[in-house]
């Protein structure tokens, strides 16, 4: 509560503790006469209270007025971004449907233990590190400048983990065979992902010239780290970093072999998309432009609220002024206008129905 809130209710306390009824020779009441309809007062105290509501109502829209400019120029922004959230909404709504019937179709054939991926990149991560620093350091004690063989090792580096990704073709169509269904035995809710379930020759084919792309990849590798160091250590030396490539080319290898998984591929592709949909939902549905137009729709609404109920306390307030008038005046209530005569015209009162 305000601090002119309480010293308003104090003032209030005060006039009511201040109100004193005259002492009369004898109690006796006395009705209104028949003929008179109502008060002139009554019709005062009405006029006032409805001019109380009206300067309060005047005054909110004018307190008011800044937010709503504010929320008047935010509304067509606001609009579009909300048209922008509904449009992405039906796009999160679909793809997490589809991330639900491929995970229903697909589960089942999950080999990968959950959580692998993680620990995939983290190997993947260190193979890689790893055989940038041994060929970072062949370079420089052959004489390259550190730059460029830094830049050397980071290829080489890639060449060994690429290499390795093909042990997932090779993991693929192991799975593949496992998997292999007659077309006619697919089941309905599978049928998108048929590619899944058949093994064909041709893709063997595919996958075994792979395998030996990967084994060149590695030959290769260890020769070249070989010959670097018979240029500058005993030869056991060359041959242990050579095993050291071969070993770094191989475990590559097996890293992939042992993360690849198209089922668990598909369903994670599938999540990651209905969740990425998500994410762009809830920052645009929480994007400033929208909180701001939230905020000035909520202030002005506040306001106005505020001051409509203000404007009734005040007429509330002239209402018991006219009971203290009637009360300190028991002998002569004032005049009215005559029964059945038309009541004066009035405004309607802000907040009353």
């Amino acid at each position: 509560m305000r601090n002119n809130d309480h010293d308003h209710a104090a003032l209030v306390t005060a006039e009511l503790a201040a109100t004193t009824i005259p002492s009369v020779e004898r109690a006796e009441a006395v009705t209104a006469p028949s003929t008179i309809d109502r008060l002139w007062i009554w019709d005062q105290t009405e006029a006032l209270a409805d001019e109380q509501c009206l300067l309060y109502t005047a005054e909110s829209l004018n307190s008011s007025r800044p937010v709503e400019r504010t929320a008047r120029a935010l509304e067509f922004p606001a609009d579009m971004v909300r048209h922008q959230v509904a449009g992405l909404q039906t796009q999160a709504d679909a793809a997490g449907q589809y991330a639900t019937a491929v995970r229903q179709a697909l589960a089942p054939f999950v080999v990968r233990e959950p959580g692998d991926r993680s620990w995939y990149l983290i190997r993947m991560l260190l193979l890689y590190v790893g055989d940038i620093t041994a060929m970072t350091s062949v370079c420089i004690l052959t004489g390259e400048l550190p730059i460029l063989g830094a830049v050397l090792a980071a290829s080489v580096g890639a060449a060994a983990v690429i290499g390795g990704l093909a042990g997932g073709d090779v993991k693929r169509a192991k799975l593949a065979k496992e998997r292999a269904l007659d077309p006619d035995q697919i089941p309905e809710h599978q049928l998108p992902w048929r590619h899944l379930f058949s093994s064909s020759s041709a893709g063997a084919t595919h996958h075994r010239l792979m395998a030996q792309l990967a084994g060149l990849i590695a030959a290769l590798l260890v020769v070249g780290v070989v010959s670097l160091r018979l240029d500058i250590e005993e030869p056991v030396t060359a041959l242990a970093y050579g095993l050291f490539a071969a070993a770094i080319a191989l475990a590559s290898w097996w890293n992939t072999y042992e993360h690849t998984d198209p089922c668990a591929a598909a369903i994670d592709s599938a999540e990651h998309a209905a969740k990425k949909l998500n994410r762009q939902v809830r920052r645009l549905a929480t994007s400033r432009v929208v909180r701001r137009r939230e905020a000035a729709v909520a202030d002005a609404t506040s306001i106005q609220a505020e001051y409509t109920a203000r404007g009734q306390a005040a007429g509330r307030h002239l209402e018991a002024a006219k009971c203290v008038a009637l009360t300190n005046n028991p002998a002569v209530a004032g005049h009215g206008p005559a029964v059945n005569s038309p009541p004066p015209v009035r405004s309607r009162r802000g907040g009353d129905a």
